[in-house]
């Protein structure tokens, strides 16, 4: 009998769960099938009904946290914004506050293969929100600096233990951002 596609999300997600608080505590050589299973309080068996092994439930996770933070930021998009700032602020604090811990945990065990993902998902995004011409050489270069630095300062604060507000967080990295895009503009 096949189980109804809500419980099979929430499953998945909690096994999502349990592996991110293994990975957190962990090197990935460290999280195995049977302690991801132990702390979801699912059966091994159940584990391989979603995953082949720890590096598909890894892959599947990132998968899983880039749709997320895409899909939330297009429903913001949806809600408009009177400016620019405005609506940075709150796409920042807003995947910082959901998917912050995520990221910092995924980022913070320098899986370069993540970043690059994040980088190639949320290139659009940026090219869109600070209206970069992406036919311009150096605007890839800029994007990736960008998201670069973006990933770089989550991971730094986060593991630091949250040391300034989010907001201000956000903030900082909002100058940043507007003025690594003026020097493009103004070259």
């Amino acid at each position: 009998m096949k189980k109804q596609p809500q419980v099979r999300e929430r499953t998945r997600e909690k096994m999502f769960d349990a592996f991110f608080k293994e990975y957190k505590e962990n090197t990935l050589r460290g999280v195995t099938v049977g302690a991801v299973s132990r702390r979801a309080n699912v059966n091994r068996s159940t584990f391989y009904e979603y995953f082949t092994d720890i590096y598909d439930l890894i892959d599947q996770a990132e998968d899983s946290l880039l749709t997320e933070m895409l899909s939330r930021i297009m429903q913001l998009q949806k809600e408009g914004f009177n400016e620019q700032r405005q609506q940075l602020m709150v796409y920042g604090e807003e995947i910082i506050n959901e998917y912050g811990e995520r990221l910092a945990i995924l980022l913070g065990h320098g899986d370069t293969g993540f970043s690059q993902k994040m980088i190639a998902a949320m290139q659009p995004v940026t090219t869109e929100i600070f209206q970069i011409d992406i036919t311009d050489p150096k605007a890839e270069l800029l994007i990736s600096f960008i998201l670069s630095g973006i990933t770089g300062y989550i991971t730094v604060w986060y593991n630091n233990g949250k040391p300034v507000a989010i907001h201000d967080m956000v903030a900082a990295l909002q100058s940043i951002m507007a003025y690594s895009v003026s020097i493009l503009k103004n070259q």
